[in-house]
This record gives C-alpha cells, sequence and structure tokens, in this order.
C-alpha cells in the first residue's frame, strides 16, 4: 500500500430532506424504530413526534438492543456530517436513549460544544484516523459509522487491507465494554467483513446494521 495516500474518511450519509429518499441515517432509525418504516418526509416532522417513534412501545428488537448500548454511555459519530440540517439523527437517537455525551466528527465540520435536553454535544473537526490517535474518552464509548470512503485510485486490495487496518486501530483504541455499530456502506464483501474478524456480534437489523462489542 502506498504510503502517500490519505486516511480513508467515514461517509456516515445524510439524513433525507425535502423529497430525497431514505439514505443511511435514515434507514438507521428504520432499523431501531417501527415509526420511521415507510416514511421519507423526515423534515416535515415536529420533535415532539420524533421523540415519541423513539418511545419503548416503538423500538425494534435491535433498537432495544442498541438503546442498552448507548445508555449511559459517549457516542462517537465517525464522518457525522457537516450540516445540522441533515445530521440531527445521532444526536437525537443519543439524547432519547440516554447516552451522557455525543461526539461527531468529520472532517469540516465547523467545532462547537453546546447542551440539548440534558446532553452534553461537541462536533470535531477531523480525519476520523487523526481523531482516533487522540481520542481520551473515559467509560463506555458507543462508535456510530457506515463504512469507509476512499479517494479515487485507491485500489481494490489497498480498500481491503486499509479498512481492515481502521478497525484493527478502533479495536486498540476503544476500552472493553464498548460498542460499534456499522451501517450497510453498498460496498464489498470483503469489506463488510472486517469488523467480523475484529469485533464480537451482538445483534443486527434487516436493514443491515449491525451491532458488535469489545467484549
Amino acid at each position: 500500500m502506498n504510503d502517500s495516500k490519505e486516511y480513508p474518511h467515514s461517509g456516515y450519509a445524510i439524513l433525507p430532506f425535502i423529497d430525497r429518499p431514505l439514505s443511511f441515517s435514515g434507514s438507521f432509525l428504520s432499523a431501531i424504530s417501527n415509526a420511521y418504516r415507510n416514511n421519507q418526509r423526515l423534515d416535515m416532522w415536529s420533535h415532539e413526534k420524533h421523540i415519541q417513534s423513539l418511545s419503548e412501545r416503538n423500538l425494534t428488537s435491535f433498537g432495544r438492543v442498541f438503546r442498552a448500548a448507548v445508555q449511559g454511555g459517549v457516542v462517537i459519530d465517525l464522518g457525522c456530517g457537516i450540516d445540522d440540517r441533515t445530521a440531527w439523527a445521532i444526536p437525537l437517537i443519543s439524547g432519547c436513549f440516554g447516552a451522557k455525551k455525543y461526539i461527531g466528527v468529520d472532517r469540516h465540520r465547523q467545532e462547537k460544544s453546546e447542551k440539548r435536553e440534558g446532553l452534553e454535544i461537541e462536533y470535531k473537526d477531523m480525519e476520523i484516523l487523526h481523531y482516533l490517535e487522540q481520542m481520551s474518552v473515559n467509560g463506555k464509548i458507543v462508535v456510530v459509522m457506515s463504512g469507509l470512503e476512499f479517494s479515487d485510485g485507491v485500489s481494490a486490495d489497498d480498500r481491503v487491507q486499509i479498512t481492515q487496518q481502521f478497525y484493527n486501530t478502533l479495536k486498540e483504541r476503544l476500552p472493553r465494554g464498548s460498542y460499534i455499530a456499522v451501517g450497510p456502506s453498498g460496498t464489498s464483501p470483503e469489506l463488510l467483513d472486517a469488523p467480523k474478524r475484529v469485533f464480537n456480534h451482538v445483534a443486527s437489523a434487516k436493514e443491515g446494521h449491525t451491532l458488535f462489542s469489545t467484549n
């Protein structure tokens, strides 16, 4: 592998708005709550409707397992997106599921810290691997990501190697008792198999999302 290649960038896809079809964040909402299935105009929903949709009675079996993982932990959204208008889903889920903090990491993300309804929120303008190298978070961590995006010209073999290295690095940085939620990235089976070689499977949703643990 050419050492001069850029770090891969996690592509946590934007939530649909206006008349756009469901993308990664939208399908993740569908994976954890039955209330989101077959609904594409999420931009028209009130905050109260989202809160109700993430309540116990609407959760899928995967949603209940994910909520237990998130409760009391720090959610780290790798590749969170750069616009609050389209990157609101994971902070919302984190707050509803009892996380103590949400950290969003992405290139060109405006850095800021705030508090919403008791949830500490922090955004970092960093490459995800740079962030992992200097990450200092105490307690249980829940990493959320959809996979890795690559620059043009990166060969298929290099993509497999980079992806495996990424998950190996992630495992080294995460404390025991942490979780990793990985979404369907539309990549090759070799890339989708990478986290399975490193982490322990906890639960899967029919939409293709999988929750792993470091235990």
